[in-house]
């Protein structure tokens, strides 16, 4: 016959269930997140079904500084529309992504050009982004490892390395991502000779529409030919989840 527990047995065994519902009810699953996770946490907040945004981009160079003002639409991982407003030369300019092709659209010659891949690592409009960079081709999750280095009290500390077949030029990309919102606050990038070849940081996150975004977008190339040289881009404006038609990203609204 089974002894009777002993007051302070029981006394145990009610305290240590309680202390776990308790846990689990105010903090959910306390289990750790995996390194995939928090990849999945960083591209879920940065896209989005669909959104519009306007931003402005300063080139800083060490012969001349000039600004960009755009509009870019984006749905999904597949399409994107960019429109530059300004400055007056470029005015009227357009970029087309679907799927695997990009267009761009030159007003003052009426003449479409199709970029092809080869293209997408390419600066974009003389700034430090890339074409990849403004309708984002590449995805942490699909094209690289991911591996987690070490953890801070406030970052996680990310290696990616890309897989064979992944259509990115990067030999390795180290993020820092804050772990109060998922935003890689700090990125460094590196060539297939694991040469830095830029930093980009990322700060001014705000809430918009229950995602985490960075306002700011800061690019400093690492080259010693381009020492000095910066470009930021800052987003004036932003809407998450518009309503957008696939036809509204077509050949003909390029000449719109």
């Amino acid at each position: 016959m089974l002894k009777p527990a002993s007051y302070s047995q029981i006394f145990r065994f009610l305290l240590v269930s309680f202390i776990g519902f308790f846990s689990l009810t105010l903090f959910g699953n306390t289990e750790p997140l995996t390194v995939n996770d928090i990849i999945k946490k960083i591209e879920s907040n940065l896209r989005s079904d669909s959104s519009q945004m306007d931003l402005t981009m300063t080139i800083e160079t060490a012969r001349y500084k000039r600004t960009i003002k755009c509009s870019i639409w984006s749905q999904g991982y597949d399409y994107s529309f960019i429109k530059i407003h300004y400055p007056k030369r470029d005015k009227g300019i357009t970029f087309l992504k679907r799927q695997k092709e990009m267009w761009q659209y030159i007003p003052k010659v009426d003449r479409i050009i199709k970029i092809p891949p080869s293209m997408m690592m390419q600066s974009w409009m003389g700034s430090d982004f890339t074409n990849d960079d403004l309708v984002k081709e590449s995805s942490f999750l699909n094209d690289y490892q991911a591996r987690l280095v070490r953890e801070t009290a406030t970052n996680f500390i990310i290696e990616l390395i890309p897989f064979d077949t992944a259509p990115v030029t990067w030999g390795k990309v180290i993020l820092h991502v804050d772990k109060r919102y998922y935003i890689p606050i700090y990125q460094e990038f590196y060539d297939e000779l694991d040469v830095l070849v830029r930093v980009m940081k990322m700060s001014q996150i705000t809430n918009v529409d229950n995602k985490w975004y960075p306002l700011q977008w800061l690019i400093l190339p690492q080259d010693n030919q381009k020492k000095g040289y910066k470009t930021i881009m800052t987003i004036t404006s932003l809407k998450i989840n518009v309503p957008l038609k696939e036809s509204f990203f077509s050949l003909r609204t390029l000449k719109k």
